[in-house]
């Protein structure tokens, strides 16, 4: 195993509270390295990314903490030895693939800062995080060995203008582009069947493709 929590000597990391400066703007966002990383460039750790829904927008860099992964990792770190990057989107009225560059910005940080195996490098996220896993792994394939999208859609929610897009959401060109990028590569997908907020059919349409599609 890459880490060790045996020895009460070991340094302790924890939540980092972190920035990146991109096309003139400044994002913070949380890094969890786990206590006692005993991880080297021979024998690296893996690295999850989990992207926040909308309720956890914002500019404070630690409100993306308060749901999904990190209040698990409070509760059960054994459970999770990687290292995990917590992007933190500033406002709600847009998708995370408006953010692409800084959620790349934060991921090569890591990596620079921290023996990480760049191969074994997962994407995770819920609802607007949801859509945020298929469209950031389209915009970035190489970088993620694995997707696992939680109450997530294909589809834009928002246009490029902050508008929000009202009525039934077809399945598009922007769908296609996204199974492509996803069906060479594991996939879980979660969706909780009673969602009122975003239909468990998203889930179930992407799953249909990514199987049709060899996936």
């Amino acid at each position: 195993a890459p880490f060790s929590r045996a020895d009460d000597a070991l340094p302790v990391r924890g939540f980092e509270f972190r920035s990146v400066a991109v096309d003139g703007e400044t994002y913070r966002y949380a890094r969890y390295v786990p206590r006692g990383l005993v991880a080297s460039d021979t024998d690296p750790a893996p690295m999850i990314v989990f992207l926040h829904g909308y309720g956890e927008c914002g500019t404070d860099g630690q409100r993306q903490l308060a749901v999904g992964l990190a209040p698990r990792l409070v509760w059960n770190p054994e459970l999770y030895p990687a290292v995990v990057v917590f992007p933190q989107k500033p406002t709600g009225n847009c998708e995370w693939e408006d953010h692409a560059a800084a959620v790349g910005a934060m991921i090569d940080e890591a990596l620079r800062d921290l023996p990480i195996d760049p191969d074994r490098v997962s994407l995770t996220g819920l609802s607007q995080g949801g859509h945020g896993v298929w469209t950031i792994n389209e915009r970035m394939p190489d970088r993620f060995s694995a997707l696992a999208p939680v109450c997530g859609y294909p589809e834009r929610r928002f246009d490029h203008d902050g508008e929000r897009i009202g009525g039934p959401v077809e399945h598009g060109e922007l769908t296609d582009r996204l199974v492509e990028a996803a069906r060479i590569k594991p996939v879980r997908i979660f969706h909780g069947g009673q969602d009122d907020v975003i239909p468990p059919g998203e889930s179930r349409a992407m799953a249909e493709r990514l199987e049709a599609a060899g996936g």
